[in-house]
């Protein structure tokens, strides 16, 4: 009967010892994010860089434009944008045409890239977004 109880009392230790520590799956994780712009012409620009609610606007900027987030947030489902608006004061009539590249790295690694074909009727809205998987 002795052995029974120490046998049972040993196994319900074990299972206790054994629960689960899982916080739902979310960890805290932190890595280099690096945005890029590079345009085939300067122009008077804003830049908007997101890390999930987290934004930063740079107005005229030099380009090529970088900007490197150290230690930033890269938990799995973060947001993660860069967004270019051209704010140069061109003439009424006036055309132009440039190529413009937006670049999201992850510790070196290039996770979205896109080139845009830029001209008098589309300056807004040219944007990426990755989100972190």
């Amino acid at each position: 009967m002795k052995t029974k109880l120490i046998i049972l009392s040993l196994f319900l230790c074990a299972i206790l010892a054994c629960s689960s520590d899982d916080d739902s799956g979310t960890t805290s994780q932190t890595g280099t994010v690096k945005f890029e712009v590079i345009v085939s012409q300067n122009r008077d620009a804003d830049i908007i860089t997101l890390i999930d609610s987290n934004s930063e606007t740079t107005t005229n900027p030099a380009f090529p434009f970088t900007k490197i987030y150290s230690d930033a947030s890269i938990a799995t489902g973060t947001t993660l944008q860069l967004s270019f608006t051209d704010t140069t004061n061109a003439p009424n009539g006036a055309t132009f045409s440039y190529d413009l590249e937006l670049k999201i790295s992850v510790d070196n690694v290039v996770v979205k890239s896109q080139t845009f074909a830029v001209d008098e009727t589309n300056t807004t809205g040219l944007s990426i977004t990755h989100i972190i998987p």
